[in-house]
């Protein structure tokens, strides 16, 4: 018989329907199925299956004949059953296509390492805190829909073996300005008790938050995405991600964030973002992407990259317009920060108090109406910035060390009016090229400069 109790083991109550009549000699449950189970008998393998609540016979390629042991590997997806006297057998794992519910208003909790092969879905106005090791089955994902939260405290949502998993869906909503949530017109001074403070409705964006080394591990080309898959949602673009102090490691992509037309409350402090040696060799890799955004603040973090054989394409960030980098560390990588706009009179972004070492290019700025580069260090890699097409820009007090080819490039700078472009206190050493100017840079000064 099989028994259970929800108690502690104060009482119990009989769940062998569809068992025979025969001792139950091992029971494993099978993580993140809500609630199925398969039992070892005298004549074989039984199944429970919550949704019937009964017991079915499962013999399937198996031996009727007593089984003594039962493990689950979540990695190929089998069960493995020891025998007496028939030796070891597997069977695949019965997996049911239908997702994991975190049904609206609940405030769910997982402590435990577990396993799920399953999408999970946070309803609206539910919260799910991860405090523990989840492992993902190959391209699940996690929906956080409006109005939900999933906090991840300590926790690492991870891939159940080789295979990436498929991420986190953020749903936002276009027709709800972030700053109206908050009652604040910037996220400055916010914390993240103020984000999982905020009281969510129905309708308003979803929200991910990532604390205390909170860590997403091996996901695929977007482990986070403001975005809702199965059509064209473009309302559910804006979803709001918070990360303090977490890591983002071996994922194709970390972050990807769609137009939001509002000023985007979504912030990373001191993470890091990295592909290291333990990557699928030549793996690509992208920390953060931000198309049509304003303001999404990246603060302390670092983006690294050293899987070998390297890929091609590694940048940090790419962005079309709005982003607020300081104090951010980038090293090698092909791009640390990729930059551009539709149009040359669109977008502005600022880089402030950040490194650079050994990339290709620490900042790629394609068209871009506003760039501010003040008070950064640039060390070795081949170009220190590369501007080409865009209006306006300021670049002073850095410092340009080692770039074998050109410290800064500006190329075609101005397009239809001249602007006070600006390469201001700045310091180049040991660079063949200190500044290399092509084509209509009309306005441009370069003034101040240290060239050693």
């Amino acid at each position: 018989r099989v028994l259970r109790s929800f108690d502690g083991g104060l009482t119990w109550t009989d769940m062998s329907l569809g068992l025979p009549y025969l001792p139950v000699l091992d029971l494993v449950y099978q993580q993140g199925s809500n609630g199925v189970l398969y039992a070892g008998t005298d004549i074989g393998v039984y199944r429970y299956d919550p949704t019937v609540g009964r017991w079915a016979c499962y013999n399937k390629g198996l031996p009727v004949c007593m089984v003594t042991d039962l493990e689950i590997d979540y990695c190929r997806q089998v069960l493995h059953i020891g025998t007496f006297g028939r030796g070891i057998w597997e069977s695949p794992l019965q997996i049911a296509n239908a997702p994991r519910i975190i049904g609206a208003n609940q405030n769910t909790i997982w402590e435990q390492n577990s396993y799920c092969l399953n999408d999970i879905i946070v309803e609206g106005g539910a919260t799910l805190t991860i405090k523990a090791t989840l492992k993902m089955g190959e391209d699940k994902k996690i929906v956080v829909k409006r109005g939900a939260k999933l906090i991840v405290d300590n926790g690492t949502i991870t891939n159940t073996c080789g295979a990436r998993w498929g991420g986190i869906e953020v749903w936002g909503n276009t027709a709800v300005a972030h700053k109206d949530l908050f009652n604040t017109d910037t996220p400055d001074g916010l914390t993240v008790e103020d984000y999982e403070n905020l009281v969510l409705a129905d309708n308003d964006p979803g929200m991910l938050i990532l604390k205390n080394s909170a860590t997403l591990q091996n996901g695929n080309i977007n482990t986070i995405i403001t975005n809702r898959s199965g059509g064209y949602f473009p309302n559910h673009y804006g979803g709001i991600v918070y990360g303090q102090g977490s890591f983002i490691i071996n994922c194709r992509k970390g972050a990807a964030f769609m137009k939001y037309d509002y000023r985007n409350f979504s912030q990373f402090k001191g993470c890091l973002f990295s592909s290291n040696p333990s990557n699928s060799s030549n793996s690509p890799f992208e920390g953060i992407s931000i198309w049509d955004c304003k303001g999404i603040k990246v603060d302390n973090c670092t983006f690294t990259y050293s899987t070998t054989p390297a890929n091609t394409n590694r940048t940090g960030i790419t962005a079309g317009e709005g982003l607020i980098v300081n104090n951010c560390q980038f090293e090698n990588l092909s791009r640390g920060i990729n930059l551009g706009a539709s149009t040359y009179t669109d977008g502005s972004s600022s880089v402030t108090n950040s490194t650079f070492s050994n990339n290709g290019v620490a900042v790629l700025n394609m068209a871009l109406n506003q760039l501010q580069f003040e008070n950064n260090q640039v060390t070795n890699g081949t170009f220190g910035v590369f501007s080409a097409g865009n209006s306006q820009y300021t670049i002073k007090g850095n410092t340009f060390d080692g770039q074998t080819s050109v410290g800064i490039a500006a190329l075609f700078n101005s397009q239809d009016t001249p602007n006070n472009n600006l390469i201001d206190c700045n310091t180049f050493t040991n660079c063949p090229r200190g500044n290399v100017c092509n084509g209509n840079n009309s306005g441009l000064q370069i003034i101040n400069n240290t060239f050693d």
